[in-house]
């Protein structure tokens, strides 16, 4: 059961998950080449892998907030 992967569904749910505004969503589409790929869910549906969200995060270097 651990090789299924899980798709989040739609944009608007990926943006939700990785805190980010449409915008910013979409220059990272289309300007990162890390950024998560979407897979075709049926026709003209899309979505996107849960592993390859998480594998973006990690990848992503911690922001460091001065205190």
């Amino acid at each position: 059961m651990d090789n299924i992967d899980i798709v989040i569904p739609r944009r608007r749910a990926l943006r939700e998950y990785l805190l980010c505004s449409p915008v910013t969503a979409w220059r990272r589409e289309h300007t990162d080449s890390d950024w998560p790929e979407a897979v075709e869910m049926s026709p003209g549906r899309f979505g996107y892998r849960l592993s390859r969200i998480k594998s973006y995060l990690d990848s992503r270097k911690p922001i460091e907030r001065a205190v």
